[in-house]
């Protein structure tokens, strides 16, 4: 009622670090340890089978047979435990599936595998999830195998349809053909039967009884129709007593041919059904695959030292870093240029440093692995955000490269003197890969995004677009890449989001397209590196 105090409802159950007479009167009033525990302190079945297990004690035992302080000593040791933050949230696995989630570690629960974590929310949120996406596959399966049944039962529906139309087809068609062949008699047979209907209205039934003319026998007449049955080589054919023989042969060809066109066309119905159907059998399988993949544990981030940078391997094996901003510029020519490595640098101000890592001044530089670190250093400048699709690019030695400014004069966070003389590359073109990697290591996916020349992509990153400078925003072009691997790579959306993406992006651009990667090994990428 409106104006009334609400008021909770009264509990079923005491507290059990309450009024220990209290307790003690609670449990008493039930007739197992189990159920006094589960009701009578309002802890569930799960939690009562646990300190049952705990203390020594069958759930089934009468609550007057066994010693409540030690089950209320157990309570307390768990309260204890949980209060004090001694924790082992922990995940229960029974054949592949998740049973349930606790906040310490379970005596009672009996199972095949466990997953621990560090916090227990972290246990639910996965606990949940893994549950929610089986439930919802299981659910689309369902859908799925329905969807399914019906299609295959349309199809058995068609396939009776077009026999009866190819049958139908076919009879309409011998007799169009026969009537072709006996057009002439027919139409004097029913030239002889006219006269006899217009001379002999009464006594014609049995005139015509038994006729034969010419090989046509007349079996029958309906008056009220004025239709004449003949039988003609062992074919019935029924025909108004006026009619016109060619346009009933014309029509009998343009009902078989109609006939034809339902039964080409249940034809195609029926194999677009049975397209559908391969497709929902394919769904089905990519569900269950993603059933078994909920279980993977999904994790994104770097892990070896190169990844806080922009990096990629050229095809030629060399590792190439560049700087996000001026701060990691800055760090990069300080603590990882060496004087043989070569810096690449975009001929425009606000460009990321670029630097390809050589293990001496020896190691040779192939022209592809020149042009796709000039085109990384191309693409990460202004020039993408000003929408040019060319830009020259310089490269020297680390030795040539110096934070010391000359005298009198003052380097700015990222910026830096080149001294000597600097190769070029001209009219380097404006393109940049980027991709998803996923490795999996046992019972986890970790996963990577990564950018690079076209040219490299694509031996880094199973799934990648590839992007030019455009006049479509950033975000709007990072939404897109992201949804295209959403649908690509399960568990992405739980790691990754949007804005990953789009911090990845120069500027403004047009996705040229996506395509399928061939990934090198993450342990041949660390051979490459760690030298």
């Amino acid at each position: 009622n409106v104006g009334l105090e609400y008021k909770p409802p009264p509990q079923s159950f005491v507290n059990p670090i309450g009024n220990i007479n209290d307790i003690m009167t609670a449990l008493r009033n039930y007739d197992t340890v189990g159920r006094a525990i589960a009701r009578g302190l309002g802890l569930g079945g799960e939690v009562a089978n646990e300190i049952c297990a705990r203390a020594s004690i069958d759930c089934s035992s009468p609550v007057n047979s066994i010693d409540i302080n030690s089950i209320l000593s157990v309570v307390n040791q768990l309260i204890n435990t949980i209060n004090n933050g001694f924790l082992e949230p922990t995940i229960y696995y029974s054949s592949g599936l998740p049973i349930t989630v606790t906040p310490i570690k379970f005596l009672s629960i009996k199972y095949d595998e466990v997953r621990q974590f560090r916090k227990f929310n972290e246990a639910v949120d996965e606990y949940f999830h893994e549950v929610e996406i089986r439930e919802e596959s299981q659910r689309r399966l369902i859908s799925v195998t329905g969807e399914i049944a019906k299609l295959e039962k349309s199809i058995d529906e068609l396939m009776i349809n077009i026999e009866n139309f190819r049958r139908g087809s076919e009879e309409l068609r011998t007799k169009a053909e026969m009537l072709l062949n006996w057009k002439y008699v027919i139409e004097e047979l029913l030239g002889v039967l006219r006269n006899y209907w217009s001379s002999y209205k009464d006594e014609f039934q049995e005139l015509i009884k038994g006729m034969e003319y010419q090989g046509i026998k007349v079996k029958g007449f309906i008056p009220r129709n004025k239709v004449v049955t003949l039988d003609i080589g062992g074919i019935t054919v029924s025909l108004p007593l006026n009619a016109d023989v060619g346009d009933v042969i014309n029509e009998l060809f343009n009902r078989a041919k109609e006939l034809e066109r339902k039964a080409k066309g249940a034809e195609e119905a029926m194999s677009k059904l049975r397209e559908r159907i391969e497709e929902l059998k394919l769904e089905g399988e990519r569900l269950s695959a993603s059933v078994r993949e909920s279980s993977v544990r999904v994790i994104y981030g770097a892990k070896e030292w190169f990844e806080r940078f922009r990096w990629f391997i050229t095809t030629g094996g060399k590792l190439v870093i560049a700087g996000r901003d001026a701060t990691q510029n800055e760090v990069i020519v300080r603590n990882y240029l060496k004087p043989w490595d070569l810096f690449v640098h975009a001929d425009i101000p606000g460009a990321a440093a670029v630097v390809m890592k050589l293990r001496s001044s020896n190691e040779e530089i192939s022209e592809e692995d020149l042009l796709e670190a000039t085109r990384y250093a191309a693409s990460y400048s202004r020039a993408w955000v000003m929408g040019l699709s060319v830009l020259d690019v310089f490269y020297v030695r680390g030795e040539q490269v110096t934070k010391k400014a000359p005298s009198g004069e003052y380097l700015g966070k990222g910026s830096f003197m080149i001294y000597g003389n600097r190769g070029w590359v001209r009219n380097v073109e404006l393109r940049l890969g980027v991709g998803i990697r996923v490795d999996y290591i046992n019972d986890t996916a970790l996963i990577r995004l990564i950018t690079a020349p076209p040219e490299a992509i694509g031996a880094l990153t199973n799934y990648y677009v590839v992007i030019r400078p455009g006049s479509k925003d950033k975000n709007e072009v990072g939404k897109a890449i992201y949804e295209e691997f959403k649908g690509k790579v399960p568990g992405l959306a739980r790691v990754v989001n949007v804005d990953n993406v789009v911090e990845a992006l120069p500027g403004p651009s047009i996705i040229e397209g996506v395509f399928n990667g061939n990934p090198m090994p993450w342990d041949e990428i660390r051979r490459k590196v760690l030298w």
